[in-house]
């Protein structure tokens, strides 16, 4: 019981990477497109396109980047620590 519980978090904390790895790659490679999702979830329409200084975009990409990495190294170290903990004695 205690293996599956371990193994469903896992599954969730690797749910969270892969979704803070799709938020970095948007604000890394797609701003426009996720400006345009907020926009719409807004319900602003996204009708009109706003640009941002070249210091705004370099500073979106950089965090971008850190999400990225960020949620790899998550998956990657909690599934390292799941394969070593020890299996649920019965």
């Amino acid at each position: 019981m205690k293996r599956m519980m371990v193994v469903n978090g896992l599954l969730a904390l690797d749910a969270l990477a892969v979704l803070v790895f799709g938020f970095g790659f948007l604000v890394t490679f797609r701003p426009n497109q996720l400006r345009g999702l907020l926009a719409r979830l807004a319900g602003k329409g996204g009708g009109q396109e706003e640009t941002v200084g070249e210091d705004v975009a370099s500073a979106l990409r950089i965090g971008g980047v850190m999400a990225m990495a960020f949620s790899l190294t998550i998956c990657v170290f909690a599934n390292l620590i799941a394969a070593g903990a020890p299996a649920a004695g019965g």
